[in-house]
């Protein structure tokens, strides 16, 4: 019931948002973070990829979001954001306003394993909450990482290639 009424379930905000103080599973704007996704999108808009937004985001100063937490554990002095983040984040449609629910689903009551439920069962629901992004930006986005494919092209190959292989060495217990 409480996905399909569109609340916020997870024990933490995305980043960007923040738990609404007032109302237990609602998302508000974070005013220091947000700032931070609209870059992020814009980027990744004006052609630039996940590595090269990593790497402004790094030049710029801008905290990750474990330095934001201030939890301890986390804290590195040369923190980077990672790439799969910032994928994370162009993937995302709670910027939009919408909560995404029912992503994954357990196996079984008495197993803690959990499985990706097909995209077609996940619950959707629209204008939950404030939008970081406009649904256009953000459905541009989503045009432009589909027809994005990041391939690794290899420049020469080796002459030793397929040839040589490791020595296997056993393993004592």
């Amino acid at each position: 019931m409480k996905m399909q009424k569109g609340e916020y379930q997870a024990g933490q905000a995305p980043f960007g948002y923040m738990k609404s103080s007032t109302e237990k599973n609602k998302l508000v704007i974070n005013p220091e973070t947000a700032p931070i996704i609209k870059l992020i999108f814009d980027l990744y808009l004006s052609g630039k990829g996940t590595r090269e937004i990593v790497q402004i985001l790094h030049d710029k100063g801008i905290k990750t979001p474990a330095q934001y937490s201030g939890k301890k554990q986390y804290l590195k002095e040369n923190d980077y954001f990672q790439r799969s983040f910032i994928q994370k984040i162009l993937h995302s449609q709670v910027y939009t306003g919408a909560v995404v629910s029912h992503t994954t689903s357990k196996v079984s009551y008495k197993i803690k394993k959990c499985v990706r439920t097909p995209r077609e069962d996940w619950i959707i629901v629209e204008n939950t909450h404030e939008p970081i992004i406009q649904k256009e930006k953000w459905n541009e986005v989503q045009e432009l990482m589909k027809n994005r494919t990041a391939t690794r092209t290899r420049k020469h190959d080796h002459l030793l290639k397929g040839l040589i292989k490791c020595r296997q060495v056993p393993v004592e217990l």
